[in-house]
């Protein structure tokens, strides 16, 4: 038993990260000495499951769908979303993350973003080759000069909440849901540009695919 009373007990000390678990937190970027540090993400448990597979789906199609997210790097994707969603910084924007956590090296043409106007109406029209990364890093690019970005895209990335704010979401079921859904979208997407907003479309509603399975 201690013979300490309370004045004579050292004051206690916050038991450190782990080291693996500092390594995973980004730095603290542009926080003069004094502010408050960035909200790190105070959520644990599973993060949202974002596939292209519903539940309404009929079984073979579940099944066909999951196959193809497993082969193509799912399982990837899923834990490094997971660890943004335990530990990741709130306080950064959600595409810059991505970038970082992805480990993409961008070379793009700088002459187009230092040309867009840093407020009022503004429309980017884009091609769509490579899937939900286009959208990504169209968002980045975009959003380190506008903000107020809006992307119209599957409403299967309203399953991440983060995109809640940012996805205007379009279904392609044929139901009178997904006609619901999509009128109500093109509504806002034109009230976010007459308020002087930004919004990237990609009009082809799909992404290019080859002729062949193994081919171009």
């Amino acid at each position: 038993m201690s013979h300490l009373n309370r004045s004579q007990q050292s004051p206690r000390r916050p038991a450190s990260r782990p080291d693996s678990q500092k390594a995973d937190q980004p730095a603290s970027r542009g926080h003069p000495p004094g502010s408050a540090r960035p909200r790190l993400s105070a959520r644990r448990g599973a993060a949202p499951l974002v596939s292209y597979a519903n539940p309404y789906d009929p079984l073979h199609r579940r099944l066909f769908i999951g196959t193809i997210e497993r082969l193509s790097g799912q399982k990837k994707m899923r834990q490094l979303y997971q660890d943004y969603y335990d530990n990741g910084d709130q306080s950064l924007p959600f595409f810059a993350e991505a970038v970082r956590r992805l480990g993409l090296s961008l070379a793009f043409d700088r002459a187009p973003l230092a040309l867009m106007p840093k407020e009022g109406p503004l429309v980017v029209v884009a091609n769509h080759p490579f899937g939900v990364i286009d959208g990504l890093i169209l968002c980045h690019l975009v959003g380190a000069v506008r903000p107020d970005v809006k992307l119209i895209a599957h409403e299967v990335m309203l399953r991440a909440p983060e995109l809640k704010d940012v996805v205007l979401p379009v279904s392609f079921t044929e139901t009178s849901a997904a006609r619901r859904i999509n009128i109500d979208t093109c509504r806002r997407a034109i009230a976010h540009t007459k308020k002087g907003g930004a919004l990237i479309i990609f009009p082809a509603g799909g992404v290019s695919t080859a002729r062949r399975v193994f081919g171009k």
